[in-house]
This record gives C-alpha cells, structure tokens and sequence, in this order.
C-alpha cells in the first residue's frame, strides 16, 4: 500500500466532521442494536425447527417428507440469513470503531469544543498538570 498524502484544508469546520462521525456512530450503534433484537426472533426460529424435527420423527409416513422439506428450506434461509447479518454487523462495529478514532483525531482542531477547557481542572496545587502526556487518547488505542 502507498504512502499516505497529507492535505491541508483552509477553512473547513472541523466541528462539521465531527458531528458527522458523531452521527455515523450513533447509526452504527443502532444498527449493532437492531441487529441483537434480530437475533431474538433466531432463538424463536430455532424452536421452531427443533418441533420440526420432532414432527419428522414422530408423524406419519405422508407428512414426514412435508415436514423435511419445510425443515430443510427454513435451514437454508436461516444459513443464508446468518451470513448476511454476521457481515452487516461487523461492517456496523467496524465504521463505530473507525468513526471513534477519527473523532479523536479531529477534537484537538475543533476550537468550539471544551477540549482545552479540561486542562484547567486536571491541574493540581502539588503536582502541576497531572499526567497529560501519559494520558492515552482515544487516536493511540
């Protein structure tokens, strides 16, 4: 992979893309969280498939194959199915954790944000300022 080129744009608020990974974020998580109530509805539909089976077992010669073949074709929608949001979910955590970063990135630019408004209340009367240079920002996880 190549080098990374540096642009340094003028006038543009920094508050802006903030607020956009900010937003991007919230989304993300919304999206992680519809994708836990999703998974409920699994364990339904895996009840569902256990009585299946049972019925396969234990009906008559005639409804057997019916109930295979129900069983069967709920298996592969549920397979197909677990693919698909096991993707949406790792995309959905992957652009929560990207966003985070940059926000640690962007804060230190943002000159409406009380960032720098911290630095008065971390200051002690023994100690001067307490350990900002140790302190492990969100852009150095």
């Amino acid at each position: 992979m190549g080098k990374a080129r540096l642009i340094h744009i003028a006038r543009i608020p920094v508050y802006k893309l903030i607020e956009e990974n900010m937003e991007s974020q919230a989304n993300s998580r919304n999206q992680a969280d519809l994708i836990d109530r999703f998974n409920r509805w699994e364990m339904i539909e895996d009840e569902l498939k256990e009585k299946l089976k049972y019925w396969m077992v234990h009906s008559p010669s005639p409804y057997r194959e019916i109930f295979k073949n129900i069983y069967e074709t709920i298996q592969k929608i549920d397979e197909a199915q677990d693919e698909i949001i096991s993707d949406i979910y790792f995309f959905a955590q992957r652009t929560y954790y990207i966003n985070f970063l940059s926000n640690g990135l962007l804060k230190r630019f943002d000159v409406t944000g009380p960032y720098k408004r911290r630095e008065r209340h971390v200051a002690g009367p023994l100690f001067g300022k307490l350990g900002f240079r140790y302190r492990k920002s969100p852009s150095t996880v």
